[in-house]
């Protein structure tokens, strides 16, 4: 039995048990004792005096498939930055290159703390994001973008040629991943639905959607009220919001996850609410796009379950969720003039257990209790950007980054130590990651 024994930490569970002083003892994938003075024969025992241990970060909604185009979509609006470069670069993916940006994606997140995500991949080769993720040991849901409705707002064009399919190929390539890949290597690897948007959905798919997703207990994630015009668009085409008019399909629930929600109103909200839709929440992509703020705090008055993502590299352009959480907290603080809005445990709030319950794995992570999967971060706080400090919470929103990560472990697994990846040759990866970026971006033109 593989076992891990981490001494003398002070352990922040995200649970009604708050912050207590203990020792933790992992054996295989999950957590069997928290307690002090805890004998084993550990062959793992990791002394964590001085240093804190948080559940991994949960991100609900990234796009692997984009990393390798880092800062080469710059200060543009989100439909340009969809027009010009996102969908070309995109549509000009083969495996190889996705699978490297998966990677890389993946390296960047277990390095700053994040141990589950929710991936949207791309039209094609989204069998690659599920293969980088086996490979790096993340946690998380993936799945194919699905695009089956051509007719988009004269601003958009049409969509490249990559990624024209109709409803019946959306949805049999969409089953084939999910056969693959659903439930794999000890319930690590899971598949979601993920139609795109409303522009490039036809209804009838979107109605499959919400009969697969029902028989297989997976999930829909989707963007919705990301951008003005963009949602404008679709009342002008459906004659509601992307909000209303997925309720009105029957998606609305606590198995929809809704990437955005920057232009969502009172009675969006409301909807929100009353039938128990997630809300995943973007700070630093939707600063960068100029698509707005989000009205988190009143989401979070009205019991909405609000979590926190990175979105893709190109639109933000880190994927990191110390980031996000402290853009999170200050944007709200200047919008409404309040400091109180947005405190720091609930901000961490949003980045675990929020996360967890969003993607319907909060029986499984997002809190460090007994039972439990081990998927945990190590931060040392002791570092000249981090002390001193009085409330730990506001310590890790206010004052940490990605330096305090010590260690990460999913799984019962250490990958992440002393600033070494333990299970792949970082700079050697690096290297194939970089070529792969030059490859990709030399085919399309761009260099």
């Amino acid at each position: 039995m593989e076992s891990i024994l981490i001494k003398n930490a002070k352990i922040l569970t995200m649970s009604d048990q708050g912050v207590v002083d203990s020792d933790l003892l992992i054996e295989n994938d999950r957590i069997v004792r928290m307690d002090s003075g805890i004998q084993t024969e550990s062959k793992i025992v990791i002394n964590a005096a001085g240093k804190v241990i948080i559940p991994g970060f949960v991100q609900t909604h990234v796009h692997l498939c984009q990393t390798l185009f880092r800062g080469f979509a710059d200060d543009m609006e989100l439909l340009d930055w969809l027009r010009l470069r996102t969908w070309p670069i995109e549509a000009a993916h083969d495996y190889d290159s996705t699978y490297y940006s998966a990677v890389l994606s993946c390296m960047e997140l277990i390095r700053s703390g994040t141990t589950c995500i929710a991936d949207m991949g791309s039209i094609q080769n989204a069998d690659a994001d599920a293969q980088a993720m086996l490979d790096m040991r993340i946690r998380g849901k993936f799945g194919k973008a699905m695009t089956d409705f051509g007719t988009l707002p004269p601003e958009l064009g049409k969509l490249p040629g990559a990624f024209s399919e109709t409803t019946e190929e959306s949805i049999h390539e969409s089953m084939a991943l999910l056969e693959k890949w659903h439930h794999q290597d000890n319930n690590r690897i899971q598949y979601l639905f993920a139609p795109r948007g409303i522009l490039s959905s036809s209804e009838q798919m979107l109605l499959e959607v919400k009969s697969l997703a029902d028989e297989y207990q997976t999930g829909v994630h989707i963007h919705a009220c990301e951008n003005r015009t963009e949602m404008q668009r679709v009342i002008e085409q459906r004659g509601m919001n992307e909000i209303q008019y997925l309720d009105k399909l029957g998606l609305s629930g606590p198995d929809l996850m809704l990437a955005h929600c920057v232009w969502a109103g009172e009675d969006d909200i409301h909807v929100l609410a009353q039938t128990g839709t997630n809300v995943l929440h973007c700070p630093s992509a939707n600063l960068k796009l100029a698509s707005g703020i989000a009205p988190i705090p009143a989401m979070i008055r009205q019991g909405v379950n609000v979590s926190i993502g990175a979105d893709g590299a190109p639109c933000n352009n880190n994927l990191d969720a110390f980031i996000e959480m402290r853009i999170a907290a200050l944007i709200q603080k200047g919008r409404l003039l309040d400091p109180t809005v947005m405190p720091a445990k609930k901000v961490l709030e949003l980045a675990t257990i929020n996360g967890a319950r969003a993607l319907g794995m909060d029986a499984e992570i997002g809190s460090i209790e007994v039972g439990k999967k081990a998927d945990l971060v190590i931060l040392d706080l002791f570092k000249p950007h981090s002390i001193p400090y009085s409330d730990v919470y506001a310590a890790i929103v206010y004052s940490c980054g990605r330096e305090n990560v010590d260690t990460v472990i999913i799984d019962g697994k250490i990958l992440f130590e002393a600033g070494t990846f333990q299970r792949i040759d970082q700079e050697e990866m690096l290297r194939k990651c970089q070529a792969e970026s030059r490859r990709l971006l030399t085919k399309t033109g761009i260099l």
